[in-house]
């Protein structure tokens, strides 16, 4: 592929990280793989605009698909998906690969 396929942003307050996002790419669709944002500055908006920028920094690549697994009892990030345009898809298998009996 020829590129480094992360995109690693944070969002900085007081000289400290509030939060912070990864996406990957395969130069189709690319993943937000992790994001966080620290319970104390949650609900002002750095998640979005980590989102945000995360998907301009996949558009400057060409890559214009955009995918994110959300727990489902997690409603706040299910809303913040939602109102930045990601549709949920009910047809879509999870599946996973884990040691262990529990697999």
């Amino acid at each position: 592929m020829g590129r480094d396929p992360s995109i690693y942003l944070v969002a900085e307050d007081r000289g400290g990280i509030v939060g912070a996002v990864l996406a990957t790419h395969d130069l189709r669709k690319g993943w937000l793989n992790r994001s966080a944002v620290l319970p104390e500055e949650q609900g002002r908006g750095i998640a979005r605009q980590l989102v945000q920028r995360a998907e301009e920094e996949l558009a400057s690549l060409g890559v214009n698909i955009t995918a994110v697994q959300v727990h489902e009892g997690n409603r706040r990030s299910r809303r913040l998906f939602a109102e930045l345009g990601h549709l949920e898809h009910e047809d879509i298998v999870y599946c996973s690969k884990r040691p262990g009996p529990d697999g």
